[in-house]
């Protein structure tokens, strides 16, 4: 997906609709830091499996969550964090060990 593609898929009516639906279904908390007990603002809607990688599941509620700018930053080292604490696991990665499954 080129940055174009990308860039026109995040502006998109679709997107902005599915976006606050998902914001909503979480109740606008990060379901991040609801994990640790914390009750944090959600502002961003996050692909589980990157868009790049999945675009078919781009609009797929399973593949959205709702998380706070600080956890949105941690889940993308790329983008300057280098920390990178949460990743969600791969397409037949284990959800637990973050090994390959057959």
């Amino acid at each position: 997906m080129t940055v174009e593609e990308r860039e026109e898929f995040y502006n998109s009516p679709k997107w902005r609709h599915k976006s606050k639906q998902i914001l909503r279904r979480d109740k606008y908390q990060c379901q991040l830091c609801k994990r640790y007990g914390r009750l944090v603002e959600a502002e961003i809607v996050h692909h589980k499996l990157e868009l790049d990688e999945y675009p078919e599941l781009a609009l797929d509620d399973d593949n959205l969550v709702s998380v706070c700018k600080k956890c949105h930053n941690k889940l993308h080292p790329e983008k300057g964090n280098k920390t990178g604490r949460y990743r969600y696991p791969r397409k037949n990665e284990d959800r637990y060990s973050g090994e390959r499954m057959a």
